[in-house]
């Protein structure tokens, strides 16, 4: 820190001040220093085996356009399921929101395949709550997250109806993903125009107690947090992605590759065009080329040339 810990509690106080200026919503100081700690990316720890989730990751994503271009569907959507589980489970390390004693554990609180439980594991957990709660809160929005977690749960118990999804019902899934994204960038606009005055009320405030030799390198760090902070958007963003996609693909880790042995269950045979999931590759393939893997990669080259200055 540039300052000492006595400072940085005022700065966090004076933040509080100017956020409820610049942005009209309630934070207290406690809570701005928390989740300002939370949004860097940099605070993250990138180990080699969640660099190599991300790469396993991509691989099977590649394998899974080109498996359905020459209509081997039941496998291409076996590799498309194991993309999403391997993102999924990485951003969840990457984050620090989920353990590796959590993925594998041979027991009946572990994720292992069925990866939407990655969310419901992150849920449950009452840091990540506190987080989600002042995003609601700053969006001017409240939500009970227990009956949330208790309905997402349920809803994942059910996989043959999920495997079963319609093209329409997945293509307004990818619609409604489309329009989330457009209005992730109007907000990035605006954050970026409030961002301004915000920092020009922090700097105000500090210069009743840092030195100019201080407020100068704040003035520095916070020039800079206005492009990282909209970058970093970008994480809530694909795990909002990956929860969706998680949910339509889990149900086929199994069924695209033995043959059926209960009547609610797929055979591999049945992967032909007319289910849902078939017909919409080509469309899922395009959001998660476009709006998950070059997102991805942009952010590990950011962590990357940052761990390296």
């Amino acid at each position: 820190m540039i300052i000492g810990e006595k400072l940085i509690n005022k700065l966090c106080r004076d933040a509080s001040a100017s956020a409820k200026v610049s942005f009209q919503v309630k934070i207290k100081p406690s809570e701005f220093k928390t989740f300002l700690g939370d949004l860097d990316i940099f605070n993250y720890e990138l180990d080699n085996y969640i660099k190599r989730l991300f790469e396993c990751a991509k691989r099977d994503f590649e394998a899974s356009k080109n498996l359905a271009k020459n209509g081997t569907y039941p496998l291409s959507i076996y590799h498309l399921q194991q993309c999403i589980e391997k993102m999924t489970k990485a951003y969840g390390l990457f984050s620090g929101h989920i353990e590796r004693e959590e993925l594998y554990i041979k027991k009946k609180k572990s994720i292992g395949h069925i990866s939407p439980k990655t969310f419901v594991f992150m849920l449950q957990k009452k840091e990540l709550q506190k987080k989600i709660l002042i995003i609601y809160r700053c969006s001017g929005r409240d939500i009970e997250l227990n009956s949330q977690i208790k309905a997402f749960s349920r809803l994942i118990k059910n996989p043959y109806k999920l495997a079963n999804a319609k093209k329409s019902e997945i293509k307004a899934l990818l619609d409604w993903f489309k329009s989330i994204h457009r209005r992730v960038r109007i907000d990035k606009r605006e954050a970026l125009f409030k961002s301004k005055k915000f920092r020009m009320s922090l700097t105000h405030k500090s210069k009743k107690y840092l030195p100019e030799s201080e407020i100068k390198k704040l003035d520095v760090v916070l020039d800079k947090i206005p492009e990282e902070f909209l970058r970093n958007m970008d994480i809530p963003f694909n795990f909002l992605f990956l929860w969706f996609l998680s949910v339509i693909t889990y149900p086929h880790f199994i069924w695209t590759r033995y043959p059926k042995e209960l009547k609610k269950q797929l055979d591999p045979l049945d992967y032909t065009q007319g289910l849902g999931i078939v017909d919409s590759l080509k469309d899922i393939h395009e959001v998660i080329d476009r709006r998950l893997i070059k997102r991805t990669d942009q952010m590990l080259k950011d962590y990357t040339a940052r761990r390296l200055k």
